[in-house]
């Protein structure tokens, strides 16, 4: 579930032969644009729980398309729309140094 903002370019092989490669014209590329303009809020509390509000654009409407995490831990989706993502951080209790 998602991919890194980015131009990806593969090569499709099926049983009856191939498209795309970096050497020819049928090259496939894709492109994912994701962008995080704001969140909120700006602290919380250093056990977790805290409800993170994420603003931007071309989040996916699928919750599992938008995997969140501040620092090694995730944030669970709530909500998720195009141009915001709701979620609330998990126990950072057992976050490692």
């Amino acid at each position: 579930p998602g991919a890194a903002s980015g131009v990806y370019t593969f090569k499709m092989k099926g049983a009856n032969g191939s498209i795309g490669s970096s050497s020819d014209v049928g090259t496939i590329s894709i492109e994912t644009i994701m962008e995080l303009t704001d969140y909120s809020p700006k602290s919380g509390s250093t056990l977790g729980g805290t409800k993170l509000t994420l603003t931007g654009k071309h989040f996916g409407t699928v919750a599992t398309d938008n995997p969140v995490k501040v620092g090694n831990n995730y944030c669970y989706v709530i909500e998720t729309a195009d141009t915001e993502i709701t979620c609330r951080i998990g126990d950072l209790t057992t976050q490692s140094a």
